[in-house]
């Protein structure tokens, strides 16, 4: 199954949705498209679908991807990461730990989507 996509303009917000067992490259190929376009400040990456959890070298490789387009990044952009499997959450904190200290933007995770959607419509 493919990632899915979706966004709202008014609200500046970019949906994700991984199925289970996405790799790295695919979201590395969605991504790239979207700051090729007119990328908004607000991304909710949701990756609580069913399926194997990436590894380490594989949230690494997405921050060595994130560096590289980072000049595409618009400042004080925000994104929230959905996980439902411990793993995911650890690696998903990983990933934060990492791009924040790369990327312009803040990134925060959480368990459900309601709790994330708020957080991304904070105004900053």
């Amino acid at each position: 199954m493919p990632i899915t996509t979706d966004i709202d303009r008014a609200k500046e917000l970019f949906f994700i949705r991984t199925p289970g067992g996405c790799r790295c490259e695919e979201l590395e190929t969605v991504l790239r498209a979207f700051y090729a376009d007119e990328p908004t400040r607000r991304i909710l990456a949701d990756f609580s679908g069913e399926g194997s959890v990436w590894t380490t070298d594989e949230v690494h490789q997405l921050v060595v991807f994130l560096a590289s387009i980072r000049s595409s990044i618009p400042d004080r952009s925000r994104v929230a990461a959905v996980c439902s499997r411990v793993a995911d959450y650890g690696l998903a904190r990983m990933a934060q730990t990492l791009t924040e200290m790369k990327i312009p933007w803040t990134m925060a995770v959480f368990w459900n989507r309601h709790e994330a959607l708020d957080w991304l419509l904070q105004e900053t």
